[in-house]
Order: C-alpha cells, then structure tokens, then sequence
C-alpha cells in the first residue's frame, strides 16, 4: 500500500494505491489519526485503491466516526467496482458519499 497526502483549499486529501489488508492498515490507520489532530474535511481517493480488507474498512469507520464527532467532513471517490463491492457487501456504503472524480467530490464539500 502506498499513501500520498496533499491538500485542496482546506480539504485534506488522502490518495490510496495497492491493496490494505491486516499486514499494513495500522499505516493507514496513524495517518489518519495524526492528520485528525489539524484538519476535520477529508476526502479518501480510491482510484488506485485495489483491495480492502475488513481491517481495512474499520479505519475507514473509524476515521468517519472521529471525523463526524468533530463536525468535519469526509467524502470517498475513485471507488472501483471491486473495492465498492466490499463497502456494498459489508453494508457500508450508505455510511460515505462517494463520488467517481476526486474534482466532483472536492466541488461537493459545503
């Protein structure tokens, strides 16, 4: 898994490539706990994202759950028809917006 971190106006941007699984979420996991610390508009890109494990969505969870309880907000894009399935099977695909560009999810943010 590779993480690339940049920023869009205030919205902080999160790119994920490769696959997140039990041997590498907790990587995931601290970038989002450390980038929680300043920022509270997230956007999760998923184009270059080939799998997620179910250790993988919990970050996932996590973050929205920290994020929300801080008033902020995070959005997902990019979602491949094989990792939306995950997020469809698991029953968490209600829980995010998702958007297919990361410049339609960026326009989306209040």
């Amino acid at each position: 898994m590779k993480i690339q971190e940049t920023k869009s106006n205030d919205v902080y941007i999160i790119s994920l490539s490769g696959k997140i699984d039990t041997t590498n979420y907790r990587s995931f996991e601290e970038k989002i706990k450390k980038a929680l610390e300043k920022e509270s508009r997230f956007l999760i890109d998923c184009t270059n994202l080939e799998y997620i494990s179910s250790a993988g969505i919990r970050v996932f969870l996590m973050a929205l759950k920290a994020i929300n309880n801080k008033n902020g907000e995070l959005k997902l894009c990019g979602l491949r028809e094989e990792t939306k399935e995950i997020f469809d099977l698991s029953g968490f695909s209600d829980f995010f917006d998702t958007y297919f560009s990361q410049d339609e999810a960026l326009k989306s943010f209040s």
